[in-house]
């Protein structure tokens, strides 16, 4: 990740250059900005029910929050790829009031989400809808529940980079499972030649967040089991304390300027 505040420039050409302390270097392949696209981060998030097979191969519903993203079409191809994030607050049901809610982020590291966006074609419309997540009712929407979606533009040869880590995480079951095929990025070791695991590349940006109560999407009013301690628990617990709930980051009981007011 670049540092807080830095932006790439039109035209520039840009390269990772990793050098360990034991002298060894890893360089990338050079990366440029990818062309301007139409297409900006808008979101809206709607109630939906989608049959799904159980663990016990039944068929259920089950309600959840579908996450659309509006894509505006331009003359040429264009490659995307989103980052969703997840925002929620967990209660500490056996805490002090002051220790009871932490503000909560949730991120999917193993998950890639990517479009090819082909070119307008005529009779098509300039702008469509495409859904990049489905959250299913939990726990986690007790209260206020976030959605930030990062889109990301990006080249084609880095799509096709994605594209491969994508099918891997599909056919193996998760990104660090044993690949079934090699999977090449754009780093070599320039002590031997040798290919790296990662890849450097540079893409456009933009986000968008939105929040939503269950009762936005339709859906009515649920009650959440509390949280309870197991026998013989060790304190501080999560039941006690939302401080010490593990997620991908915790805020704390203090609420970031971002969540909605």
């Amino acid at each position: 990740m670049t540092a807080p505040g830095y932006q790439a420039r039109e035209g520039r050409t840009y390269t990772l250059v990793v050098t360990l302390a034991d002298g060894i270097e890893y360089r990338s392949a050079p990366s440029i900005m990818p062309a301007s696209s139409p297409a900006v981060a808008e979101i809206r998030i709607q109630g939906d029910t989608r049959a799904t097979l159980s663990s016990n191969d039944l068929i259920e519903n089950v309600e959840g929050a579908s996450v659309i993203a509006t894509i505006d079409k331009g003359a040429d191809r264009h490659f995307y790829q989103w980052d969703i994030t997840h925002y929620y607050i967990y209660q500490a049901d056996l805490a002090p009031q002051e220790l009871r809610q932490c503000y909560v982020k949730d991120f999917d590291a193993t998950r890639v989400e990517l479009l090819q966006d082909n070119p307008l074609g005529a009779g098509e419309a300039e702008r469509y809808d495409y859904e990049i997540d489905f959250i299913p009712v939990s726990a986690r929407m007790r209260f206020e529940f976030g959605v930030e979606a990062r889109l990301l533009t990006m080249n084609e040869e880095d799509y096709n980079f994605w594209l491969k880590v994508k099918r891997l995480a599909e056919s193996s079951g998760g990104l660090f499972d044993a690949a079934p095929f090699s999977l090449e990025g754009n780093i070599t070791n320039t002590n031997t030649g040798a290919l790296a695991l990662g890849h450097f590349a540079v893409y456009r940006e933009s986000f968008d967040r939105e929040f939503f109560v269950l009762g936005e999407l339709g859906f009515p009013s649920r009650t959440f089991n509390p949280c309870t301690l197991p026998p013989m628990a060790e304190l501080p617990h999560p039941c006690t304390d939302c401080r010490e709930f593990l997620a991908q980051e915790n805020y704390g009981v203090v609420r970031p300027q971002f969540w909605r007011n």
